[in-house]
């Protein structure tokens, strides 16, 4: 049985606590029954200069990635056990 991850992000060009000219991904991973996934690997790539981020959902399947140079980037998640 195949079972998809799906994110859910939001991105804003300067959150509370960011530094100016920086940004953030924030979102949550779920499984194709809704249901949150714990320990995803999320890996974010800026698509213009290639550098990566990798960091791992939260217990609740939540994930925030802050700092970011602003740009357009793309988002996977990979868990053990999905497709």
């Amino acid at each position: 049985m195949l079972i998809a991850v799906t994110s859910c992000m939001t991105c804003a060009l300067v959150l509370q606590g960011q530094a100016p000219g920086t940004g953030a991904i924030d979102g949550r991973v779920n499984d194709s029954a809704g249901l949150r996934v714990a320990g995803a690997h999320v890996a974010l790539v800026n698509e213009s200069t290639s550098a990566a981020r990798n960091i791992e959902t939260t217990a609740q399947g939540f994930f925030t990635a802050t700092l970011l140079t602003p740009g357009a980037y793309s988002v996977t998640v990979d868990h053990p056990g999905f497709e």
